[in-house]
């Protein structure tokens, strides 16, 4: 995908702040969730209003801190944070419980477990693969689009639709996308605002010509920001439903990053995970900052990262405006009212739009992994499940309280199945096989050998590729290598991050080129030898050469898929 403004692009103030009051429209629908959790625990209008003004403030923060990329803090891409549904249920019955300051302690210690697990991501890197993050992309996109249509046709409430509201609402999705699909680059890239504003004009217009609606609008409290909220608590009941979300929250926080990384790289082949750490250390410290400032906890925004596919900007100045504005907004008395009274049709509808482009990431990342049966029984069983609570709410019903407390979520259920059945399949399976290869027999078999293994292990096909050119290079001086009547043991592993080849073999130690001159004679066999080495130092993450006593030398490479 061609982008207009990379991530480090000098992008005009104009275009930055259009882009950034984007990215604050489409977060503001994910302010419906404090909003349930203040209307849970019974405050007033006032008290609803400097609740909103605190998560404003915190989305500020954590957009910022997302884009920092420096000292092991933030990704360095342009990815919003927002309010999730990964915490809501838990946050209801501590909100119901406790009041907002449970709410504000458990999200403290949701914060901290995230900051901990973002320090062990390599570790768990092999019950996290890049399958099942896609698989996780996908159902956040999925569920993104039935929140949007939800909104539009406001099924959850017991508000009756109007036709119109809807009607109002699509045509501002039929804009948007006509805009995404036929405008020029310049004006595809405020696609979104200018939905926003055909859609907001004719709602206004709307609401104007009927007296009705003006006479039952909802008062808007100029209030001033008065400080935090009340000190947090810590009701130990819910904190497993907000451990898991923090799981669950890390998951997708990962897959939103790698995401980021795929639309701004168009030659990504593998992750950056030392971009993921930080990112993820970065969104636990925006949920552990939440939790002091009294509200609750915060997620990466999959709708944000949509949206930069969706307008071709990714530029990391967009997040400082995004951020900044979260924070003037707050600031500004009667703002938190007036965002209240934003048509929730209209913003599903943007919303629906942005989905769309998060579900093509989440299928792209599945469809870059070689599935197995095993892989392929995983992410279906996880996706179906997943699902299931949505579209079969009868199968739950009669389950205790306490486990619908632990899986709180479509996300949560998929994430639980896929790491479980990851786990289960992957006891006895062999991630181990030895090849004894005689040189004279050619490259071939060596390449039919890694193919079959590690297509059969699931790895990537970028991974295999990479893999096969290093065993390529060593096949080329084999001979040179080993003594004659012998053979050379070729023994890889696998461990859903890396795989290592090692060359064991009796004869030539390998000896780097010392230098590299136009006078040396290629026809060597130690230049020969010392070339095939440097190639293959291009294409591995690690290598190195031993030798022993008793004359026994091996070659030990590392190709790493992050």
């Amino acid at each position: 995908m061609l982008l207009r403004y990379e991530q480090h692009a000098r992008i005009p103030v104009v275009t930055a702040l259009a882009t950034a009051i984007q990215h604050v429209g489409v977060t503001a629908v994910t302010l419906a969730f404090p909003l349930l959790i203040a209307d849970a625990a019974g405050v007033d209008s006032s008290t609803k209003s400097h609740y909103l003004s605190l998560c404003m403030i915190a989305l500020g923060i954590g957009t910022l801190l997302q884009a920092v990329g420096r000292y092991g803090i933030g990704s360095g891409y342009l990815i919003g944070s927002c309010f999730t549904a990964i915490y809501l249920p838990s946050a209801l019955l501590a909100a119901r419980t406790g009041g907002l300051s449970a709410v504000a302690g458990l999200t403290i210690a949701a914060g901290i477990t995230e900051m901990l697990l973002s320090h062990m991501t390599l570790r768990v890197r092999r019950y996290l693969p890049t399958e099942l993050v896609g698989l996780i992309v996908l159902i956040l996109g999925i569920t993104l689009g039935t929140i949007a249509i939800r909104m539009i046709t406001s099924l959850d409430t017991h508000t009756p639709v109007s036709m119109l509201d809807a009607t109002i609402a699509l045509v501002s999705l039929i804009v948007t996308i006509g805009i995404g699909v036929w405008a020029s680059d310049r004006i595809k890239s405020i696609a979104v605002l200018i939905g926003l504003i055909v859609g907001g004009i004719l709602f206004t217009l709307y609401r104007l010509s009927t007296p009705s609606l003006i006479a039952h609008t909802q008062s808007i409290d100029y209030i001033w920001f008065s400080g935090l909220m009340s000190a947090p608590s810590l009701p130990l009941g819910v904190l497993p439903g907000f451990l898991l979300g923090a799981i669950t929250a890390t998951a997708r926080a990962t897959g939103d990053i790698i995401t980021a990384q795929r639309v701004n790289d168009p030659d990504w082949k593998r992750t950056n995970f030392t971009s993921v750490q930080s990112g993820l250390f970065a969104d636990g410290l925006s949920s552990l900052l939440a939790g002091l400032l009294g509200v609750c906890a915060i997620n990466t925004y999959s709708g944000s990262v949509g949206l930069s596919a969706a307008t071709s900007i990714t530029a990391r100045r967009v997040a400082w405006w995004t951020g900044t504005c979260w924070i003037v907004l707050a600031l500004i008395p009667g703002v938190p009212s007036m965002v209240t009274m934003l048509p929730k049709a209209l913003l599903g509808a943007i919303l629906f739009y942005v989905a769309t482009f998060v579900i093509r990431s989440g299928f792209s990342m599945l469809a870059d992994r070689m599935l197995d049966t095993r892989r392929t029984i995983t992410i279906g069983a996880a996706l179906i499940l997943g699902l299931s609570l949505d579209t079969l709410p009868a199968l739950y019903r009669d389950l205790p309280a306490w486990s619908l407390h632990l899986l709180p979520s479509s996300l949560a259920i998929a994430l639980f199945v896929g790491i479980l059945l990851n786990f289960l399949f992957s006891i006895g399976q062999r991630r181990i096989a030895t090849l004894h290869w005689n040189p004279t027999d050619g490259y071939s078999p060596v390449a039919d050998f890694l193919r079959a293994n590690a297509g059969a292990w699931g790895a990537r096909i970028t991974l295999i590729n990479r893999t096969l050119l290093v065993a390529e290079e060593y096949c080329s001086i084999g001979a040179l290598l080993a003594k004659k009547n012998t053979s050379i043991r070729i023994r890889t592993t696998y461990d859903e991050v890396s795989l290592k080849m090692h060359f064991d073999w009796h004869g030539t130690a390998i000896k780097p080129l010392e230098t590299l001159s136009l006078t040396i004679d290629a026809a060597s066999p130690a230049v020969a030898i010392g070339l095939a080495l440097r190639l293959m130092q291009h294409h591995t993450d690690a290598m190195r050469v031993r030798g022993t006593s008793s004359g026994l030398q091996r070659l030990e490479t590392t190709i790493t898929d992050a």
